[in-house]
């Protein structure tokens, strides 16, 4: 395929002169159906892409220095989020972004950046504490790389426009899954495996992942035939809906916010094949979101399993006549780490799993209401009343059944994520001493 060369590199860091790392049932079932790096490739001018003239293009909202022609003045929207990036209490909340110490919910609840977490996340991961972006503009996989950027962090505020605030599908779970992927992406089983593309790819799928989450369940969907249950023939309904409104959002002109299409889609370095980018970040895109639906969740730690952590099973270089394999195992993993990132909260901090288990509980009693309402069977894990008391054992079913097993996999591939199962651990022990006390909610979460 067109373009397996672009995939077929890694990176340690985002520094191209720097060597790599080396190497390295129950209701809940139930409730689951209802990052250039090193070598040639890629290896371009510094300097952002030019028109035939050699004049940069111009970017609508910056003004550009003479004396510093690849330098421009970022729009005022962009100096106002710059300005947010220095504010004592959003600052301190962002020194954990990245680790599974983020507080998200606090982060998104704070009144200036109440309307745009994910833009102020994003740019502080991207460029702040990082620099993807500098990357794709230095290898010429961008056109005009002042653009991309201004569209890029417009995009991000409109999604996030578009979550529930309240609920537990939220901008600020969109929040938290990001942060926790850029924790997956920093591990060096992760970064030995991916490019800086690669790394935009991961953020933006978490931040995508759940956008427009109607706050009810695959099941419910297909229950009541919702618009969407037919739009998607009630197959991973939610998630084609995420990716999809994604997309349509993004073309959308009157959003001034399509990053996609300065993607280079006719990419050649050397002798090396046109490699159209934009189909490649649209694939993983759209094979990510559609990993996080819970109803394949067994296969995937099934197929975890049967790959192992054989490191010949996870190449860091294709072998020659293996490209598309490699490609495939590549995206299996970032699938694997969104995934898990999506799954996180009980591998999180006592105080901020309790706040994440609050929320899904509201969502999953408030679809339980609703199907009393419409005189429907109330689905798994949804009636209020049977909830309020069995709270504890809900949430060790989830653990036990669903994240203990996943995560316990991807910490023998990467020694980092014990940090994950040993919190997950903790909280174990917290939910069995619960669930003997047979505490109830108001026990647990007393007002």
């Amino acid at each position: 395929m067109e373009e397996l060369s672009f995939l077929l590199q890694n990176y340690s860091t985002h520094d191209s002169s720097a060597e790599a790392d080396s190497h390295l049932q129950t209701s809940w079932e139930q409730h689951s159906k209802s990052h250039s790096g090193r070598g040639s490739l890629l290896s371009v001018s510094s300097a952002p892409s030019s028109d035939a003239s050699g004049a940069e293009p111009e970017e609508q909202g910056t003004q550009r220095r003479a004396d510093t022609p690849w330098v421009s003045t970022p729009s005022r929207k962009m100096r106002r989020t710059s300005t947010l990036l220095k504010m004592t209490d959003i600052r301190t909340l962002l020194d954990q972004a990245g680790t599974l110490h983020f507080d998200a919910i606090a982060f998104a609840g704070l009144p200036a950046v109440r309307s745009k977490p994910l833009q102020v996340l994003g740019q502080f991961l991207l460029e702040e504490s990082g620099d993807v972006l500098e990357d794709l503009q230095k290898h010429g996989w961008v056109e005009d790389g002042d653009t991309f950027r201004s569209r890029l962090f417009q995009f991000l505020e409109t999604i996030g426009s578009l979550y529930s605030r309240e609920a537990d599908h939220s901008c600020a779970h969109a929040v938290d899954v990001t942060s926790t992927m850029e924790w997956f992406v920093q591990m060096p089983f992760v970064t030995d495996r991916t490019t800086p593309l690669d790394h935009l790819m991961c953020l933006l799928a978490a931040a995508i992942h759940d956008v427009g989450h109607p706050g009810t369940n695959p099941l419910f969907h297909v229950t009541t035939m919702s618009e969407l249950a037919i739009r998607y023939n009630d197959k991973s309904i939610l998630e084609n809906y995420h990716i999809s409104l994604a997309f349509e959002t993004m073309l959308k002109p009157m959003n001034n916010c399509n990053w996609f299409e300065l993607l280079q889609k006719n990419f050649r370095q050397g002798a090396s094949p046109c490699v159209n980018i934009q189909k490649y970040m649209r694939r993983g895109l759209v094979a990510m979101v559609l990993a996080t639906d819970m109803s394949g969740h067994a296969k995937h730690v099934q197929k975890l399993h049967e790959i192992g952590g054989d490191e010949e099973a996870w190449l860091t270089v294709a072998p020659e006549g293996q490209e598309e394999e490699f490609v495939e195992r590549k995206l299996f993993l970032l699938e694997t780490v969104l995934h898990a990132a999506d799954l996180s909260s009980p591998c999180r901090p006592r105080s901020i799993m309790l706040g994440w288990t609050q929320r899904v509980l509201a969502e999953f009693w408030s679809q339980g209401d609703e199907e009393i309402r419409l005189g429907l069977p109330v689905s798994p894990l949804c009636d209020r009343q049977a909830g309020l008391a069995t709270v504890p054992k809900g949430q060790l079913g989830f653990l036990q059944f669903v994240v203990q097993p996943f995560y316990t996999q991807i910490a023998e591939l990467m020694p980092e994520a014990q940090e994950a199962t040993e919190l997950m651990t903790q909280n174990k022990e917290f939910w069995e001493n619960m669930e003997k006390d047979k505490a109830t909610y108001d026990e647990i979460f007393p007002e």
